[in-house]
């Protein structure tokens, strides 16, 4: 159902028929009032249920690495807008909470976060890309991210740097290569 209410120049609708309209998830939708990417107001006939602008559903149309199924993002660190970790979710804003709980099986990770919350403060999610393949792709990319971030001076946890992602050694010969846990 539509409403004309609010901006004279944009339409608000529900979350059902925004959801419906990107074809995602209801928190997805959430997910991008969260962040600012939809705006939202007050239903007036209801005030418990929110209207989203049409005007940026159909904007956010044409962001098709928000829209895919598997998101591969990145935990920002405010302090330094340093990458500090690359993950994968289906669900951005129920992983970053997750995230923020700090109850994991990364300990580094985990005491970043709590050390950020000390502080005031909160990691960044930034989406890198949207993946929309089978299980395999998405774990592909998410290790490109993580080797391009190593790559551009990102070091791993593995030797006390930056990047914090769980990793483990592969020995191969002489040559220690950095895998993902899970890869190798």
């Amino acid at each position: 159902m539509s409403d004309t209410t609010g901006d004279a120049q944009d339409r608000y609708i529900s979350i059902f028929e925004a959801a419906r309209i990107l074809r995602v998830s209801l928190e997805r939708i959430t997910w991008f009032i969260a962040t600012g990417q939809i705006s939202s107001i007050k239903n007036p006939r209801n005030k418990s249920d929110k209207l989203v602008s049409l005007r940026d559903v159909h904007r956010l149309r044409n962001s098709p690495h928000l829209l895919a199924r598997q998101i591969i993002y990145a935990l920002i660190d405010p302090l330094d807008n340093t990458v500090r970790y690359v993950g994968q979710t289906s669900e951005p804003q129920t992983r970053f909470l997750q995230h923020m709980n700090a109850d994991s099986s990364n300990p580094a990770k985990d005491k970043w976060i709590r050390n950020l919350k000390k502080k005031g403060l909160q990691p960044r999610l930034e989406v890198l890309e949207g993946v929309d393949g089978p299980a395999e792709a998405v774990n592909d990319r998410e290790w490109y991210w993580i080797e391009y971030f190593v790559s551009k001076g990102g070091k791993t946890s593995v030797s006390g740097g930056d990047l914090i992602n769980l990793v483990r050694c592969c020995g191969k010969g002489s040559e220690i290569v950095v895998c993902l846990k899970g890869h190798g």
